[in-house]
């Protein structure tokens, strides 16, 4: 499979922590089309990308995934383009509803970001409860140096 392609876009804006993957199978990728029809694809922040609004490709000859349009001016930085690259939306995500249903609701989370050396990526995420008495430390890549050590 192609590394290039972009496996993963968020939904709604730039911001937004809701993650989506795009199926590798034509099927598969034509149900998220309909599931989401209507919805706007991004090049999320959140995720290392530019925040630009993308499309989805889906044919039967290559392999189906998120592209930027073409009028784009500047071209996309994005390193992470892989599946993994959403690892910590997702993980948010079933972190928060989690947390719900145990009665403690969390605040929006904070993404500790990778170094220089892996631009995009996300090292972990901490998320607090909303009366700030329980916290949830996520470790995604502990050797970045950016990572407390022991925590």
């Amino acid at each position: 499979m192609d590394q290039r392609l972009i496996k993963t876009a968020v939904l709604g804006g730039p911001d937004s922590l809701e993650p989506v993957i795009m199926p590798t199978d034509y099927a598969t990728a034509m149900g998220l089309r309909l599931t989401h029809k209507g919805a706007t694809f991004w090049c999320g922040t959140r995720l290392g990308g530019c925040g630009r609004r993308i499309t989805t490709r889906i044919g039967k000859k290559r392999v189906p995934h998120f592209a930027h349009f073409p009028d784009a001016e500047d071209w996309c930085r994005r390193t992470r383009l892989g599946e993994d690259s959403a690892d910590h939306p997702f993980i948010d995500r079933d972190l928060q509803a989690w947390l719900a249903r145990q009665g403690a609701p969390a605040r929006t989370p904070e993404f500790l970001q990778e170094s220089a050396a892996a631009a995009g990526g996300c090292a972990g995420l901490l998320l607090e409860s909303s009366d700030g008495r329980k916290k949830v430390a996520v470790v995604l890549d502990d050797d970045d140096p950016k990572m407390p050590a022991g925590q």
